[in-house]
């Protein structure tokens, strides 16, 4: 699916006449998981990353053992001894927005607080959005002046 995906981004790129310096990569809940994965693959291929609500290494317990196993063998930063230190050593380089309501309970916001240190202890330009009384519902982040 990855492949797909940045087969279909450069396509696009090209036939869009797109600025490859400034192309974002942002997702929201599993896209933001999926942002994480591809930004770890491609470090080098997007100028920031904006995850909403996205999960980095909790895999969901309505997840088959399949599904588990595909990640982990999927996802190389999933099987580091810290994941969140290899995924921010690797995407360090990257301006990095992070938003999640602190009430979540389908993407817990303890993932992006751990994403949130890690990166900032490789000095990467980052900042984590919370807002406190919000559930899974953060799309609003997408109404942020910043962005």
């Amino acid at each position: 699916m990855k492949r797909q995906t940045v087969a279909a981004l450069e396509a696009s790129t090209r036939e869009f006449h797109g600025d490859i310096d400034r192309t974002y990569l942002g997702g929201y809940s599993m896209g933001g998981r999926g942002t994480w994965t591809l930004a770890w693959q491609q470090p080098d291929r997007f100028a920031a990353l904006i995850v909403i609500a996205g999960p980095v290494v909790d895999i969901p317990p309505e997840w088959t053992a399949d599904q588990r196993a595909t990640a982990l063998r999927e996802i190389e930063f999933l099987r580091a001894g810290d994941p969140y230190a290899a995924l921010a050593s690797k995407i360090r380089n990257i301006p990095i927005r992070i938003f999640h309501g602190l009430a979540d309970t389908l993407a817990h916001p303890e993932e992006s607080q751990l994403m949130d240190r890690a990166l900032r202890r490789v000095d990467a330009d980052v900042k984590l959005t919370e807002y406190p009384g919000l559930g899974h519902d953060s799309a609003r982040a997408l109404n942020e002046p910043e962005l």
